[in-house]
Order: C-alpha cells, then sequence, then structure tokens
C-alpha cells in the first residue's frame, strides 16, 4: 500500500529532487519516493511546497490536499488531465434522475445502516451494564434497513424517504448505542457535524476529513464527477458523490477506529484538546489519530485492504452507470 504524506506543523517545506519529494522541518530532511505516495495533505496555513514538488505530484497523479482545522479538505490540487472516460461522466450525469441513480443511493444507505448496526452488535458482547439496550439500538437499525429495501423506484418522494430512514437510524439509535460504548468521562449528547466542543465529535468530524480525501482520491481515478451525487442534494462546491460514496465506509473505518482508542485509553481525556486552544485538538491526538486510521486503511477485509477497497467501491460505481454489472452493492465490514 502506497504512504500518505500529512503534515501539520508550522514551518515545514515540501520540495522535490527528481522522483521525491523532499520534506524540510526543524526534526530535519526527509526523502519520500514519488512512486510509493498516494496523497498528500497538507493541514494549517504556514506550510509551503514547490512547484517543482506539485509538478511532480501532478506527473505521478497524487492529488494534493489543503485541509481545514477541523480536518475536511477544502481545496484540492489535481491533475487537469481527466482520468477515465467521457462515457463515464455522461452516464454518470444521466443517471441523476432515472433508477440507477435510485439504486445507488439506497445502496450508499443501506450499507451505511448495516454497518452500523453490526458495530453495535459487535460492541455490545463485550459490555456488561449496557449491552441489551444496545443490541436493541442495533436491532432498530435492522428493521430500518428492511424498509429501505421495500422502497421501490418511482414512487413519491423515494429519495426523501431514503433520507429519512437514515436519519431515524443515526439520530434515534445508533448514536444513542454509540454514546453507550464510550468510557467514563466522555460525554456525547448528540451528533454535531460543524462547531463542535466536545472532544468525541472533533474526533469525529477530523477523522471523517481525512476519510473524505480518500473517497474523492477514488472518485477521482474511477473518473467520476465528485459534485455529481444521487443521495445529496447537488449545491455548488459540495463533493455531493464524495459525501454519498463515504456513507458505507464512516464506520468501518473511523467509529470503529476512535471508538477503540478512547476504550484502551490510546486517547486520554484529559490530553485530547489543545492545552492552549481548548477548541482544537492537540497536535499529538492529531498524530495519533491519523497513524491510527492510516492502520486501520492497511487492514484487510476478503482479500482487499479497506483502501482498496474504497477504490474498488468508486469503480463499481462507474460500472454499475455505465452498464457493465447488473448492481451495485455496498461495502459492509
Amino acid at each position: 500500500m502506497r504512504k500518505i504524506i500529512s503534515i501539520r506543523s508550522y514551518g515545514v517545506k515540501v520540495g522535490s529532487t527528481g522522483s521525491r519529494f523532499v520534506i524540510i522541518s526543524k526534526e530535519g530532511k526527509q526523502i519520500l519516493p514519488a512512486l510509493d505516495i498516494s496523497e498528500i495533505l497538507l493541514y494549517g496555513k504556514a506550510i509551503s511546497i514547490t512547484t517543482s514538488a506539485i509538478m511532480l505530484a501532478m506527473k505521478n497523479r497524487i492529488p494534493i490536499f489543503l485541509m481545514n482545522s477541523s480536518g475536511r479538505p477544502y481545496s484540492i490540487i489535481s491533475p487537469i488531465i481527466a482520468t477515465g472516460t467521457i462515457l463515464t461522466k455522461r452516464a454518470q450525469y444521466s443517471a441523476k434522475n432515472d433508477k440507477r441513480g435510485f439504486e445507488l443511493a439506497k445502496a450508499f444507505i443501506y450499507g451505511k445502516m448495516k454497518n452500523q448496526e453490526r458495530l453495535l452488535r459487535l460492541k455490545a458482547s463485550y459490555e456488561r451494564d449496557n449491552a441489551s439496550e444496545i443490541r436493541r439500538y442495533a436491532d432498530n437499525i435492522s428493521k430500518l434497513t428492511e424498509t429501505l429495501l421495500m422502497l421501490e423506484y418511482g414512487e413519491q418522494d423515494a429519495r426523501a424517504k431514503i433520507m429519512t430512514l437514515e436519519a431515524i437510524a443515526a439520530r434515534e439509535n445508533y448514536w444513542k448505542g454509540f454514546a453507550l460504548l464510550l468510557p467514563d468521562g466522555f460525554m456525547f449528547i448528540k451528533r454535531e457535524h460543524r462547531n463542535a466542543r466536545d472532544p468525541v465529535n472533533m474526533l469525529l468530524n477530523y477523522g471523517y476529513g481525512f476519510l473524505l480525501t480518500r473517497v474523492i482520491n477514488a472518485i477521482i481515478i474511477s473518473g467520476l464527477d465528485i459534485h455529481a451525487g444521487f443521495l445529496h442534494e447537488d449545491r455548488s462546491g459540495r463533493e455531493s458523490l464524495a459525501l454519498d460514496l463515504i456513507e458505507e465506509f464512516r464506520q468501518p473505518v473511523v467509529d470503529v477506529t476512535l471508538l477503540k482508542m478512547l476504550r484502551l485509553k490510546e486517547l486520554k481525556r484529559d490530553e485530547i484538546l489543545d492545552t492552549n486552544d481548548g477548541t482544537k485538538l492537540s497536535k499529538s491526538t492529531l498524530q495519533k489519530v491519523i497513524a491510527a486510521l492510516k492502520e486501520r486503511l492497511e487492514e484487510k477485509v476478503s482479500m482487499l485492504s479497506i483502501d482498496d477497497w474504497i477504490v474498488e467501491q468508486a469503480r463499481n460505481v462507474a460500472r454499475f452507470l455505465r452498464g457493465e454489472i447488473p448492481e451495485y452493492k455496498p461495502f459492509i465490514a
């Protein structure tokens, strides 16, 4: 598996020599072959990258993501040469309002809900006090997935019904079960996507931001348009397809990793936030989370690493849209 370069320290410079990236920081110089790199993530403001390093990245089709303080990508530098075929994008655009788009939207949420259910059932087996309640939430999600499967293309407000079922599964069941799995000392009242101030939501947002870069990269590799989705509404600048595809990977990549780190005290309550700014995650926390997520992506499920599965699923979306496969099956860990 190729490596991800993630830089978050002030004053770091990314350059290149020949076919290698050169990273210069206070700790010294690091030289990495471009062929070993899958993407570059730049966090913060005081980081510089030379045009020669950008050219090397583009030559090797390595995307460069600029990340905000919450860990979400706000910009991407990618090759101007289109990947895939125009046939793929035309099929994608035409599928928005036909049965293919509906089936994809349904599959994305089915995968998400099944992974939510599986995570709760797995973790409940290690619980003493809350096991029955957590299993009840998992049972509720299972019933909601059955309702989801009954939805048919052409019925009124079908996509709105998919989103409603997803919201009920998450808000009324999954996150309540998730909260019961957290160790003592962590308060998790509800899921907050923006301007979160509690450590758990901040960790989730940061983790999802990192995962989003992998999904965006996979979509670009597959020749699809990241902005033309089937579940999330189109909005100027919104990565709708990436937000669609990420749904089936949230639990098996980010949630399971963060729960493990919190329960094993790899992330301690009094060390998660920056001591000088309680609205930000500490530098050591960011390093630990990224390292753990990279490790999780390298783990294999049915012969492929999860990172490879992300690419494979993006390619399966493209294959389904072009009519090369009869059905899109979501990733269920």
